[in-house]
């Protein structure tokens, strides 16, 4: 794990609410790297694990051109594939 940056998709009170949007962000995305991160009192629904705020960004922009009104970049702890942590 490493700081770095990821998409907030949205944020939920209830968790079944956020696991719903991490299944349908998941199907209409087509990608498997979406998390829910609990800070209290939200669940929030989060794309990537991006080292850099560039990598972020442009994925940002790509998933809020997909309809993702809410979307925001956002710092985070990110995992990092074990071969690049070397």
């Amino acid at each position: 794990e490493t700081d770095g940056w990821r998409v907030l998709i949205d944020q939920f009170l209830s968790l079944a609410e956020a696991e719903r949007m991490k299944l349908k962000t998941m199907r209409r995305l087509d990608r498997a790297d979406i998390f829910i991160d609990f800070q209290e009192p939200y669940y929030k629904v989060e794309v990537g694990n991006y080292r850099s705020n560039a990598e972020a960004q442009e994925a940002f922009e790509q998933i809020k051109r997909r309809n993702y009104k809410k979307a925001l970049k956002v710092r985070a702890v990110v995992l990092v594939p074990k071969e690049e942590a070397e």
